[in-house]
């Protein structure tokens, strides 16, 4: 009995699932208002008034035996 009334659940969930999209109506929502999104206000700065005095070293050390050699950036 328990088995027959699951099986009527899941046909009749069967048929309403195929009948309710077959029914529903389109919608179309058209507005005439412009929406603006905000902006946010950052400082901005000038890259090119900024003067960094870089180079690259290459540095050599040892780490568990092996020798690595790194590209370090230096900015004074």
């Amino acid at each position: 009995m328990k088995n027959f009334l699951l099986a009527s659940l899941i046909a009749a969930s069967a048929v309403f699932s195929v009948n309710l999209p077959a029914q529903a109506a389109g919608i179309t929502v058209t507005t005439t208002e412009r929406v603006v999104a905000p902006r946010h206000h950052k400082p901005q700065y000038r890259h090119h008034m900024v003067r960094h005095h870089c180079y690259t070293k290459t540095v050599k050390h040892h780490r568990h035996g092996r020798l690595i050699v790194e590209k370090v950036r230096v900015c004074r």
